[in-house]
């Protein structure tokens, strides 16, 4: 069983827990009644929104709505004036129908050879002994970062999420 530390007497932990945990579940559920509205809101403008620019829908609200955006602990207030579809477009090159045209059309210099490291390759090795796990270890980054979690009430300290 891990040993226990007592808590520091400048903060109030059992408060500020709670002040923590209601803003989380506050959050939680908030996202989740936001993400119902986008899919609501996505399927109206869809179907009745009006159409404007490049294939974006846009719906006019009869009177300005104003509320307050919070990035971090600052608020802005902000004028709504409507809702808008945006439409995005990406591209990204299709990479057989690419392969295709340059030989097609015998374009040598629009290809190249890369040389990669097959990390599974050099597992393999390490586990026939080929490669010791000092080498291979050499050959990894390691990079320690930290993350904030909640302990709950009757589960180790291995079963918290």
């Amino acid at each position: 069983m891990p040993t226990r530390k007592t808590k520091p007497s400048s903060v109030d932990l059992e408060t500020e827990v709670a002040d923590y945990l209601l803003n989380r579940s506050t959050r939680e559920r908030a996202e989740g009644r936001e993400g119902t509205y986008k899919v609501k809101f996505m399927t109206l403008l869809a179907e009745v929104g009006e159409l404007v620019g490049e294939g974006h829908r846009l719906l006019r609200l009869n009177e300005p709505l104003t509320f307050h955006q919070y990035k971090g602990a600052k608020a802005t207030e902000k004028t709504i004036a409507g809702i808008k579809r945006t439409r995005r477009l990406s591209t990204t090159l299709n990479s057989d129908r690419a392969m295709a045209f340059i030989k097609r059309k015998k374009l040598k210099d629009c290809t190249i050879i890369e040389e990669v490291v097959n990390e599974d390759a050099l597992l393999a090795l390490a586990f026939q002994g080929k490669v010791t796990d000092a080498e291979l270890k050499s050959l990894y980054d390691e990079k320690e970062s930290f993350a904030f979690n909640l302990v709950e009430a009757g589960k180790d300290d291995d079963e918290q999420e």
